[in-house]
This record gives C-alpha cells, sequence and structure tokens, in this order.
C-alpha cells in the first residue's frame, strides 16, 4: 500500500500507479512481460506481430531483377 501511494505522490493516474505497482511486483518475481503491464500493453508468445511502414518507394515488393 505504501508503493501505491508513493506512486501517486509521483502524480501518477489511480490508474497508471496501480498498473506501475503490479508491474514491480512481476519483475520481482522475475516476470518478463513486467515491462508490458506497466504500458499496459499486451504480450505475445509466438510469432511477433509485424508492422508494415512505408519507406519513400522501398516498401515496394520485389522486382523481377
Amino acid at each position: 500500500m505504501r508503493a501505491l501511494i508513493s506512486l501517486r505522490a509521483f502524480g501518477l493516474q489511480e490508474i497508471d500507479a496501480v498498473r506501475y505497482y503490479i508491474a514491480m511486483l512481476m519483475a520481482e518475481h522475475g516476470l518478463v512481460s513486467a515491462p508490458n503491464m506497466a504500458i499496459g500493453e499486451a504480450f505475445h508468445i509466438g510469432a511477433p506481430v509485424q508492422a508494415t511502414v512505408a519507406l519513400g518507394g522501398i516498401s515496394r515488393g520485389p522486382t523481377n531483377a
């Protein structure tokens, strides 16, 4: 409870303080998904999700060269 109060003292919202507190507990136990808990993102096991980013003409597929 003191850790939650300390996080609130840093100016975090209630939900952010709880997320960071849980992430700290997870990190103490060695869970690799602790950073994901801190930022509120899902932890994917298996094939990573790939994003497609256009890079000015480079994002086109291979040519028949």
